[in-house]
């Protein structure tokens, strides 16, 4: 539980996208909730980040602060600074490509008045700016078990989260150059129960409209990932028994494989996608991703070619 109006800080760590991040801090100072302390991070930027939000009027909020990192150490580090700079009983985060829906802060703030002592984290839906794609979560609870398979909270944008949950396991981790959400929630989750809002109050405005090189260059970052979660989860995958590690495993494998596919990278598609279905063969996406991994041909041109209802089955399975 909280009390009745909980001081909000939302957090918005930014990189050289003053255009996308103008956007970000009005929909914060949109909202229908008070008081909100906003604290902008600028994580190293060579273009002036106070200039881009010149002329915006932020006298409605509690606090508003620019912090500026020197040089750039990662949106995970950007994130730590504007939580410790930061104040409130409740900490949101909002990328700098994403924008809040007018409710989103006040629909979080009473979910939290609504739910037990117990609850650490609160999220929502989302939407993509540019598509018609909704995510709508609906797990709740101890969500440990779920969210080792798949990362369903979605991003950093889509939550809320208790200052004692912060302080009881600690801040993201800098280590991580992709899934540092993922493994954030993770830790949260150990001690702490989540609780949703199916509806979507965050219009993002990345994921599926990433273009090529932004996705290539997610799967080295996947890779450089991969051996932290093993390292850090892999103790906590065990206790649910063998055959669960093995999934699991066989998961973080996979997805590696399936943006080396999508990048028409056959040989690391294959290397990934094999040692998903050693692990655990018994998922036929994977099996389907191998298939993919073999063609001459681009592998991204391959799926493009493949019916419809294939190409929207194997979304929605591979989705993270």
């Amino acid at each position: 539980m909280v009390q009745e109006t909980p001081l909000v800080s939302v957090i918005i760590p930014t990189y050289e996208r003053p255009d996308f991040l103008k956007t970000a801090v009005e929909s914060v100072l949109d909202q229908t909730y008070d008081p909100i302390e906003l604290i902008v991070v600028d994580d190293g930027s060579k273009t002036s980040v106070e200039a881009s939000l010149d002329g915006i009027d932020t006298a409605d909020l509690l606090d508003f602060r620019l912090l500026e990192h020197e040089e750039n150490k990662g949106q995970n580090a950007a994130r730590a600074t504007g939580i410790s700079a930061s104040t409130g009983d409740l900490v949101a985060f909002l990328d700098d490509d994403d924008r809040y829906l007018r409710r989103k802060v006040a629909r979080q703030v009473n979910l939290f008045r609504a739910e037990s002592s117990d609850v650490g984290l609160t999220y929502c839906g989302s939407r993509n700016r540019n598509e018609t794609r909704e995510r709508s979560p609906t797990v709740e609870g101890d969500v440990t078990r779920e969210l080792l398979l798949h990362n369903f909270v979605g991003g950093y944008s889509s939550v809320m989260v208790h200052r004692k949950a912060i302080e009881d396991v600690g801040l993201p981790d800098p280590r991580f150059p992709m899934d540092d959400d993922w493994e954030w929630f993770l830790r949260l989750s150990r001690s702490w129960e989540f609780a949703s809002i199916p509806e979507p109050l965050v219009e993002r405005g990345g994921g599926a409209n990433a273009d090529y090189e932004q996705v290539s260059g997610s799967l080295d970052r996947k890779r450089t990932a991969l051996p932290l979660l093993l390292e850090k989860f892999g103790s906590l995958a065990a206790t649910y028994g063998w055959r669960f590690e093995r999934r699991w495993r066989a998961e973080l494998h996979f997805r590696i494989g399936w943006i080396a596919v999508m990048t028409d990278q056959p040989g690391i598609a294959r290397r990934y996608t094999l040692r998903a279905i050693r692990y655990y063969p018994f998922v036929p996406r994977y099996h389907i991703g191998l298939m993919l991994a073999l063609f001459d041909r681009p592998l991204s041109t391959v799926y493009s070619r493949l019916p419809r209802q294939v190409r929207r089955a194997i979304g929605q399975a591979i989705r993270w």
